[in-house]
């Protein structure tokens, strides 16, 4: 009886040893599957933002600059430059919160409208959001041009409205300076999947690299107008983003998320300006 009692405390304490050794190892390395699914989400909201700025390197190329670094807020995003001047004043590549954005500011060179986009995981989780706008130029308002009008909005109305019909409609933004920066293309939709995301986000961008690729230069006399309007543009884009961010993270870090989003325009308006 003794050596079988023996033998009975001994398996007891082996199988007590396995639990715990295995519990540990639970503790240090099990992830849950919600866990897993959060991470491969934002990872795979940043790969397709990703792989859209590749794009718009391979249509123009660009090279990283300092913009970002130098208000101390690389984490959030980074501002580039063409390699040879030719088309743009610079993208933005930003990410505040779970909203991914990736936008396109043109120069006075062309007529092609700036491009916006943003995208990201809705609250809650499981459905996902996109917002995009080909924003209008020139030193006049949209409507005075029907050139323009034929040429860049015309033929995308019908993706725009196929695209704000596969989920439900966002509320537009509360601010007037962001309303400003809108044209009748913006879509705002949400309770979409991320396959939904990746598709309309690819063929926004991949519509932006055809307008590239097929642009002639405008008259030099025509730029100056081109030139004062875009940057009155985002100035009225970096004031809405200053409303949006400090209504949301405080005065401080709003303004320098809003300047991030911006990239370097006026002053007076990125760096502690109105």
């Amino acid at each position: 009886m003794s050596l079988l009692l023996a033998a009975l405390l001994l398996l007891h304490f082996s199988l007590s040893r396995a639990f715990v050794a295995t519990s540990a190892t639970r503790s240090c390395n099990y992830v849950s599957p919600v866990d897993v699914s959060r991470c491969c989400l934002s990872a795979t909201l940043a790969d397709l933002q990703d792989s859209l700025l590749e794009k718009v390197t391979a249509q123009t190329p660009l090279k990283s600059t300092d913009f970002a670094e130098a208000f101390g807020a690389s984490e959030y995003g980074q501002f580039y430059d063409e390699v040879s001047p030719q088309h743009l004043t610079g993208v933005t590549k930003y990410t505040i919160g779970s909203t991914h954005s990736l936008d396109v500011w043109m120069g006075p060179s062309n007529d092609i409208p700036n491009s916006l986009l943003s995208f990201g995981e809705e609250e809650g989780g499981g459905t996902f959001f996109l917002m995009c706008d080909m924003v209008t130029r020139g030193a006049t308002p949209i409507g005075s041009d029907p050139q323009m009008i034929d040429k860049y909005y015309t033929p995308a109305m019908a993706w725009a409205a196929s695209a704000s019909s596969l989920g439900k409609s966002l509320p537009p933004p509360s601010s007037f300076n962001s309303r400003l920066v809108s044209s009748p293309l913006r879509v705002s939709v949400g309770d979409l999947s991320f396959e939904d995301v990746e598709r309309l986000a690819n063929e926004h961008v991949d519509r932006w690299c055809s307008y590239v690729e097929d642009c002639q230069p405008i008259a030099a006399r025509l730029r100056g107008g081109f030139n004062a309007r875009d940057d009155k543009l985002r100035q009225y884009f970096y004031r809405g983003k200053v409303e949006e961010y400090t209504a949301l993270f405080g005065e401080e870090e709003g303004r320098t998320m809003a300047a991030i989003s911006t990239g370097p325009i006026s002053e007076a308006y990125v760096g502690g300006g109105s």
